[in-house]
């Protein structure tokens, strides 16, 4: 399996590598433009959000979508590779990928919004991991059924969904009990509210890569 998989991690990485740099680049743009203050509030945020979601789908429509569009996958499947090999070579490829873009962004989030006295209140740390990690399950889910279904129409639908259900999932979040009291703090409470939601959305990102390996195995026609 090692033999196959890794060469075709590889070819997608470099493929990736650029625009992932790109969008990690428009994230930090924002985070900057949140620190000079320039413009509303909500330019920051959009341009930050553009930058998450860029990194997401970006690679997810390059190297699995467009290869069918484009017969690379029909070449591909011509290997000596197996369907999980190559689902396998995918997730590695895209969750790597999309994977270092939210991290480093996300800890630059945190290192900028909450440090020192005169960024956002400390008791807000919880709510806003529970959003970042939002977006990665919104992530997994467009990659699955980009895997699965490998059909732009399907992948903009599917993209269509997470972006609505990330955005009624954020409008709510603030009024959770388990996190609205404790928001303005000058420190995190980590309360049991706030850690259901946070399992509750790891459990839904091992779910979805685990489906998408089940849908995969089934499928009686690959190309």
């Amino acid at each position: 399996m090692t033999s196959i998989v890794w060469p075709l991690v590889r070819k997608d990485l470099k493929i990736l590598k650029i625009p992932s740099l790109a969008w990690f680049g428009l994230g930090v743009v924002a985070i900057l433009l949140a620190i000079a203050d320039i413009g509303t509030e909500l330019v920051p945020f959009i341009v930050f959000i553009t930058a998450m979601y860029g990194a997401a789908i970006h690679p997810i429509m390059q190297t699995v979508v467009m290869e069918r569009q484009e017969k690379v996958l029909t070449f591909v499947m011509s290997l000596p590779v197996s369907v999980k090999q190559y689902t396998t070579a995918k997730m590695i490829a895209n969750l790597a990928i999309f994977t270092m873009v939210w991290g480093a962004l996300s800890i630059t989030f945190f290192a900028v919004s909450f440090a020192g006295d005169g960024g956002i209140p400390k008791g807000a740390i919880p709510f806003s991991t529970i959003i970042l990690l939002a977006i990665f399950v919104a992530y997994t889910f467009i990659l699955a059924v980009g895997l699965v279904c490998e059909s732009v129409g399907f992948c903009t639908a599917a993209i269509g969904v997470a972006s609505v259900s990330a955005h009624l999932f954020a409008s709510w979040l603030p009024d959770h009990p388990g996190l609205a009291p404790y928001l303005a703090d000058s420190s995190a409470t980590w309360s049991a509210g706030a850690i259901q939601i946070l399992l509750l959305q790891t459990l839904l990102i091992v779910g979805l890569i685990g489906a998408t390996y089940f849908l995969q195995a089934r499928k009686k026609d690959f190309l």
